[in-house]
């Protein structure tokens, strides 16, 4: 035989039917379900192997007649559903996300013991509770939109994940669904995001809804919450990274200058870390310069006031406050409201015989309706 007959003959051994299983399901991992199901038809060993693979990639392309594979899903979409995931979560799913935005579904009590879930991201699902919360290997969770009717329900999910890493919660206030606090305790957290109605502001039925975090592991936590009006943030890293939009319910019928309010205010920049490099406000501020946080001594160096500047006294005393209090601020940004150009003029000269702590502060100052065009002062 010659040694190129002896080359082609090997070639063409089926070598790769040899492999375990485990690193045939590997393989089938890497291509689109609709590929792998064809595998089956290869020989009685390729039959059942496409079963056992940890990844699922279906898209309603796959189909050639769409017509009936929605008929198919509509005519007991619940039933569907739930067996999917019941069968995922047989089969040792690692990896979970479902959303599904036309209408509520109500997600099946398996998720909430499954030992194999490592990833499990819900949004516009319904989570109804349950006696029995266990699910040991979760680290990535993620309910965006996600209806759970009260607040010991997430506690209790939280408490059943330890060795949750990265959690986000993004929710509307509902008053059908709605509970007076969101409470996050773990100690294996080390990403927390927490979006809570941004688009509404405070109303007399928020008083008393509350935002309560412990998680002394954290490295990242960004919390947005127009609407509760008590946040307890305890044992957080003087390292971790903290990204903060909340009120300070400074409603516009309260003086601006109540000393109540300033002092919540100064509570607030006293207990920031001395790391604080950055910091944006969108409503006024009046704070006292009888004490000065040491985050704006040592490490601000930039600053964005949002509101319009109209040239009023408690309006020049906060910017005077940052720029007589920060030492390394490198950059004040502001927008002054139109008006008549001696108004303006009188301003500009204002902030320009402000003193600098920080020699290398530079003030940035937009016009309103003219937000591409800036000054530098």
């Amino acid at each position: 035989m010659s040694e190129t007959g002896a080359t082609c003959r090997r070639t063409r051994e089926d070598r790769i039917s040899f492999l375990p299983d485990h690193l045939l399901c590997e393989i089938l991992s890497d291509v689109p379900t609709k590929t792998a199901v064809v595998t089956s038809v290869l020989s009685t060993r390729w039959r059942t192997i496409w079963l056992s693979t940890p990844v699922l990639d279906l898209h309603t392309h796959d189909f050639p007649n769409f017509t009936a594979f929605a008929s198919f899903i509509s005519s007991n979409p619940y039933y569907l559903i739930k067996k999917w995931i019941n069968n995922a979560v047989t089969r040792k799913v690692q990896h979970l996300d479902i959303l599904y935005p036309w209408f509520l579904e109500k997600m099946p009590p398996s998720i909430y013991t499954c030992e194999s879930l490592v990833s499990l991201k819900l949004s516009d699902v319904l989570l109804a509770d349950s006696e029995y919360f266990s699910i040991p290997c979760l680290k990535i969770m993620h309910l965006v939109n996600s209806i759970y009717t009260n607040g010991a329900f997430l506690e209790k999910l939280i408490s059943s994940c330890p060795v949750l890493e990265d959690l986000t919660v993004v929710k509307d206030r509902d008053a059908e669904y709605d509970f007076e606090a969101l409470r996050v305790r773990s100690q294996s957290l080390k990403s927390l995001v927490v979006d809570i109605d941004g688009h509404t502001y405070m109303d007399s039925e928020n008083t008393g809804k509350a935002v309560v975090i412990d998680a002394p592991g954290l490295n990242y936590l960004s919390l947005k919450d127009k609407q509760s009006t008590s946040f307890v943030i305890s044992k957080l890293s003087l390292s971790a990274k903290v990204n903060v939009n909340v009120s300070f319910d400074m409603d516009f019928d309260t003086d601006v200058i109540d000393s109540s309010k300033r002092s919540v205010v100064r509570t607030f920049f006293t207990m920031l870390s001395t790391e604080l490099e950055e910091f944006k406000m969108n409503d006024l501020l009046v704070l006292s310069s009888s004490s000065v946080p040491e985050c704006l001594r040592s490490s601000l160096e930039h600053v964005e006031i949002k509101t319009l500047i109209r040239g009023a006294v408690a309006e020049m005393e906060l910017v005077k406050y940052f720029l007589e209090n920060s030492a390394v601020l490198k950059k004040l940004k502001l927008c002054l409201r139109r008006g008549r150009m001696n108004e303006e003029s009188i301003i500009l000269m204002e902030l320009l015989g402000l003193r600098r702590c920080s020699p290398s502060c530079e003030v940035v100052v937009q016009l309103e309706e003219l937000k591409e065009t800036s000054l530098k002062l």
